[in-house]
């Protein structure tokens, strides 16, 4: 059964990035001067590329040597054309991929881990939110 379910996922990946091939959404290039995370994940400060795989997945991936991970997300529209860029949530002092946009007026809103929220919610510090834009490459 466990080589069934695994069978059945691997599917399902290779599904998701030949439809992310066929979305035709460019990457997004980004050198992020600041320690992020991206669900539970933590990146150090680094050069970025993040590229949609299909309606609601991104990849995630620093330079050679760091893993790549995939991240679901909700597509957006914005009315404006926007430039390429990553938006990040700053909550005490620590940042987290909140949105990113693709060229034009499309893009992707990340989800927030129930653990993140919980924290959120309990801190007694007001949560800010700073947007960093980084041009494509």
């Amino acid at each position: 059964m466990k080589r069934i379910i695994a069978n059945v996922s691997s599917l399902m990946v290779v599904f998701l990035v030949f439809a992310g091939a066929a979305h035709a959404q460019r990457a997004v290039q980004a050198d992020v001067p600041f320690e992020f995370s991206v669900g539970k994940q933590t990146f150090p400060a680094g050069e970025y590329r993040v590229t949609p795989m299909g309606a609601s997945l991104l990849a995630v991936q620093g330079d050679r040597n760091s893993p790549t991970i995939f991240v679901l997300t909700r597509p957006m529209s914005s009315i404006k054309t926007l430039s390429p860029r990553l938006r990040f949530k700053v909550e005490n002092g620590q940042y987290a991929l909140s949105e990113v946009w693709s060229e034009g007026a499309s893009g992707y809103k990340l989800f927030v881990p129930k653990q993140r929220l919980a924290l959120a919610q309990n801190s007694p510090a007001e949560s800010q939110t700073a947007t960093a834009s980084f041009t494509g490459k």
